[in-house]
């Protein structure tokens, strides 16, 4: 689960580690909520992938417009 706050966007955190084995790729999609309810103000892309290389790492990646909380 990723979290922001209107303060920390654009950055996006993790509410605790992922825990995934190097190399192993992980298909993911952006799926928006708040207050706990999906919100169709974003789109939902396509699927991504991370395949970590190394024991921490950032990902960075771009999804719609976050200037602000709908």
């Amino acid at each position: 689960t990723l979290v922001a706050t209107p303060e920390d966007l654009p950055y996006w955190t993790t509410v605790k580690p992922m825990i995934q084995p190097k190399s192993v790729p992980n298909q993911y999609i952006y799926a928006p909520f708040s207050g706990g309810v999906f919100s169709s103000g974003g789109q939902i892309e396509c699927e991504r992938v991370l395949a970590p290389e190394s024991r921490e790492m950032v990902v960075v990646g771009k999804y719609g417009n976050f200037d602000h909380f709908d």
